[in-house]
């Protein structure tokens, strides 16, 4: 078994001795502490950030648009049970 890791070039480490477990394989925190992996140049690193910086600004954006929702319907439900709001003349 080897794992593969995609950058500037494709590399494979091998990893079998490092693997434990009969059942549910796992590697365990001291061997992969002992893994050697290739580090990518800067620009790379710089790149991938800027992604992972859209992707959790859009995983904040949807969180905080969540809780607007959530509020919005539950101050909605209280003022139709309360009769506050009148559907009669709603089209669907």
């Amino acid at each position: 078994r080897s794992l593969r890791v995609t950058g500037v070039q494709t590399c494979a480490l091998p990893i079998s001795h490092i693997i434990t477990g009969a059942v549910q394989l796992k590697i365990n925190q001291a061997n992969m502490n002992t893994l050697k992996y290739p580090i990518p140049p800067q620009e790379i690193n710089k790149k991938f950030e800027k992604m992972l910086d859209k992707i959790y600004s859009n995983i904040r954006n949807n969180i905080e648009e969540s809780e607007t929702l959530k509020q919005l319907r539950d101050t909605l439900v209280l003022k139709l049970m309360k009769g506050q709001i009148n559907l009669e003349n709603i089209e669907i």
